[in-house]
């Protein structure tokens, strides 16, 4: 009887794993027109994130929340960096917004996001953190430059 059970079990994994494969290779010809990153490339190449983003977040969870490693490589936040799109006004269009990164996808999958029911679905600086960073330090240089120079220094 349990041979039988895990034979039918391995039967069902295998006409799930075809079927996954062959809606997968179907809709890739009406993959919907997903906007592109600020990055010059993903931390992954294209094809393993479209499959595999959820493990490598989830992954990231788990070193983070059960073992206090905080690395930065798939980071929800630094996904969410990179992605996040800006207005005209230059405010942040959350990603997860109508026609943006990961809801153009998860839409067209017609998958639940449920990541930002706790997490931002923009960065929480006004700006992304480069152009922060930048801001600052040119602030930080143009201060000092304004400077009066002192004899002796």
């Amino acid at each position: 009887m349990t041979l039988l059970v895990a034979i039918r079990e391995r039967v069902q994994m295998m006409l799930l794993t075809f079927t996954v494969a062959l809606c997968s290779a179907l809709a890739i010809a009406d993959m919907p027109e997903v906007p592109r990153g600020k990055g010059e490339q993903c931390v992954e190449p294209v094809e393993i994130m479209r499959k595999q983003h959820m493990e490598f977040l989830l992954h990231q969870r788990d070193l983070t929340v059960r073992e206090g490693i905080r690395t930065q490589k798939h980071s929800l936040t630094e996904c969410v960096e990179c992605h996040v799109q800006s207005n005209s006004q230059g405010e942040f269009i959350p990603v997860n917004a109508p026609q943006q990164f990961c809801e153009v996808c998860h839409g067209f999958a017609s998958v639940k996001i449920d990541c930002f029911e706790c997490h931002a679905t923009t960065p929480d600086l006004p700006q992304s953190a480069q152009a922060f960073i930048q801001k600052a330090l040119g602030q930080l240089i143009a201060r000092e430059l304004s400077r009066p120079m002192q004899p002796g220094l």
